[in-house]
């Protein structure tokens, strides 16, 4: 594994981490609220799996069509 692909999957633990605790929480999920941590895993968009791609952007409430757009966006990715 290369260390793009060891970032790839951090980004992705870090942005994910919160949902269990969010999941039990009486108040209904936000995907309004989450969708910050979409452009931390914007970064390694490539590196995700197209079934990755669909149930992030599900999670979030986001069009997949539109991530193209978002991505090309300046300023857009936040890369850790």
């Amino acid at each position: 594994m290369s260390l793009s692909d060891k970032d790839a999957v951090r980004s992705i633990g870090y942005a994910l981490h919160n949902i269990p605790r969010l999941l039990w929480s009486p108040q209904e999920f936000d995907s309004e609220r989450y969708q910050f941590c979409f452009r931390i895993i914007s970064t390694h968009w490539a590196k995700l799996s197209h079934d990755m791609q669909k149930t992030l952007c599900k999670l979030i409430g986001l069009d997949l069509a539109l991530v193209p757009v978002l991505l090309n966006s300046p300023d857009f990715s936040i890369d850790w």
